[in-house]
């Protein structure tokens, strides 16, 4: 279930925050190690995970053409 968060979170969030959300998500992870059970931390790693869904957040979407290639 971590690797699934883990790429949600690569997938959709914007590349100019990966480095600075992923540290703290990983802290975020290993204290949840701490007081809870691998499957319980997985699923609370991955609320947290969509907790993050904002529109400043999330990875620009490309503008589709309005021209025809052909």
């Amino acid at each position: 279930m971590k690797n699934f968060a883990d790429w949600l979170f690569l997938k959709f969030w914007n590349p100019d925050y990966h480095d600075d959300i992923r540290g703290d998500l990983e802290e975020i992870y290993y204290n949840l190690l701490q007081k809870y059970s691998k499957q319980k931390a997985n699923i609370l790693y991955l609320e947290e995970i969509l907790l993050l869904f904002r529109w400043s957040l999330l990875r620009p979407m490309s503008k589709p053409s309005i021209f025809n290639r052909y």
